[in-house]
């Protein structure tokens, strides 16, 4: 369906600007002090200029798959200079990518496609993306280039889960991976490489 943006200012109820949406949004945002960066289900990953309302730039996250059918961006990373979004397609089953977008410009800088989908909730340190994919695959990824710097396989847990619920959290230098069964695995960081 269809979505609006809206934005206020802290502690006034009307409406600072709204924003039409060609697609619901779907999935987390982030935002700096100029913009707010956000997927559409309409397969857009995009940026607003939070002063304006007025679109900044608009990607279509399409580009980075062969089958452009049902691409859904979702979770939104801040990566300095430039962002990252994970997407996904429809059918859990389907391939999944990561693209990381230049801020100012909306251009890619770098992609990756995985067989499976991302984990939405992804870990991030100074120089690195900690995520699981829907195959159980736990990946570093180097937040600069996108190069993966370590794969590894989680055991799976439970055959009524796909994966498509695992979350990821990093504190005290380990990767804390949880599934929808509420099992915990910890992984010390300094051995993910």
């Amino acid at each position: 369906g269809l979505g609006t943006l809206v934005c206020f200012d802290a502690g006034v109820f009307t409406p600072k600007w709204t924003l039409p949406l060609a697609g619901g949004s779907f999935g987390n945002f982030c935002c700096d002090e100029d913009r707010c960066y956000f997927g559409t289900r309409d397969g857009s990953f995009s940026a607003v200029d939070l002063a304006s309302g007025k679109l900044a730039w608009e990607f279509d996250c399409a580009d980075v798959f062969v089958d452009r059918e049902h691409v859904w961006p979702s979770g939104v990373i801040d990566n300095g200079d430039s962002v990252v979004v994970t997407c996904m397609h429809q059918m859990l089953n389907d391939p999944g990518a990561m693209i990381c977008v230049d801020k100012l410009s909306g251009v890619k800088r770098w992609s990756l496609v995985n067989s499976h989908s991302f984990s939405s909730t992804n870990g991030v340190t100074t120089d690195s993306i900690v995520t699981v994919a829907l195959d159980y695959r736990l990946m570093r990824i180097d937040r600069a280039s996108g190069n993966v710097l370590f794969v590894g396989t989680l055991p799976k847990s439970d055959t009524r889960s796909n994966g498509e619920f695992n979350a990821v959290a990093l504190d005290g230098g380990f990767a804390f991976i949880v599934d929808a069964e509420k099992h915990v695995w910890r992984f010390d960081l300094s051995k993910l490489k």
